[in-house]
């Protein structure tokens, strides 16, 4: 219920998160509409008193971030403050990362894209500032959120300057590069693979999982699908502006190679020559006496044998054996 300013506004009025009530005031005349505000979101206000239409439009979002270096962080702040407020000037809502976001992380560029969907931003800027006494190398890199890869980037340099200047240029570059982003043409692609539940990778980023739909860039665009005990299959495709183009690629099977067989020996070394057995004199003589006792009981049982089997010629009577 208190003023705030008096139309047009210099620039955005802050306010909490929730529901608030806005009121135009123009003489007699008045609008009233009650309005919830998001987190980090600038809302732009359109109006009309003589048919009291009142329109809320949610400028799009753009994560910023300032990569790690060696400045001071009232020198980041800097860098960071003309990133958005160059954003601010293009229409957009710079964004934070969430405080609960870790602060390592394996893949920074996939942990950016994260955390943007988690906003609902459009776009990651990441900006880079490297200064070498008076002399600075920037560069910069806005990534599409919808299409996870990058759609565009540059680097300059700026010697002599001060960090003032550098966050000029900084901030000449967000608006250069954001303009490049939003105007470069784009389709849609619908992926297919056998089997499905492949990875796939544009610019060495993952954007999805077979069967996938989803925006891309216009133009020549080289994918890798990656599926688990299948080759990675890379692929070029043509993608076609404001159509949907369709791809299917068949992956192949990684068989188990069976374990390799034991070489055979190619020179095997000969085995050792038989020694002769030599037996001692006096085992060969008991040897000999053994033998011709067995000789000698075997003439005597043989006959016995054959009589007892009735194999004998001569007849026999009964109870003489």
């Amino acid at each position: 219920g208190r003023p705030v300013g008096v139309l047009p506004l210099p620039g955005p009025i802050w306010a909490t998160v929730g529901e608030h009530q806005i009121e135009i005031l123009a003489g007699e005349r008045a609008i009233r509409e009650k309005i919830r505000l998001g987190s980090g979101r600038i809302y732009e206000l359109r109006y009309n008193l003589s048919t009291r239409a009142f329109i809320i439009n949610i400028l799009p979002g753009a994560l910023v971030q300032v990569a790690p270096s060696d400045l001071p962080p009232a020198d980041v702040q800097r860098l960071r403050s003309a990133v958005d407020k160059a954003l601010q000037k293009e229409r957009y809502s710079a964004l934070r990362a969430p405080s609960d976001a870790k602060a390592v992380c394996t893949e920074p560029e996939r942990c950016s894209i994260n955390q943007a969907r988690q906003l609902q931003a459009e776009y990651v800027v990441l900006a880079h500032a490297s200064p070498k006494g008076t002399d600075w190398r920037l560069s910069m890199s806005v990534t599409d959120v919808a299409i996870g890869a990058t759609a565009a980037k540059a680097e300059t340099s700026c010697p002599g300057c001060s960090i003032d200047v550098a966050a000029s240029k900084l901030a000449a570059l967000t608006a250069q590069l954001l303009k490049d982003a939003t105007s470069r043409p784009q389709g849609k692609v619908h992926l297919l693979s056998d089997p499905s539940g492949a990875t796939v990778t544009l610019d060495g980023q993952p954007i999805g999982v077979t069967p996938y739909q989803g925006p891309m860039f216009a133009g020549r665009q080289k994918l890798l699908f990656v599926r688990n005990r299948f080759a990675p299959e890379s692929v070029e495709i043509e993608v076609l502006e404001s159509q949907i183009t369709e791809h299917q690629v068949r992956l192949t099977d990684l068989v188990d190679e069976p374990p390799p067989a034991t070489p055979a020996c190619p020179i095997c070394p000969a085995p050792p020559p038989a020694q002769p057995v030599r037996i001692a004199p006096i085992r060969l003589a008991l040897g000999l006496v053994s033998l011709s006792a067995g000789a000698l009981l075997i003439g005597f049982g043989a006959p016995a044998i054959a009589i007892h089997g009735f194999c004998a010629d001569a007849e026999v009577s009964p109870g003489s054996v």
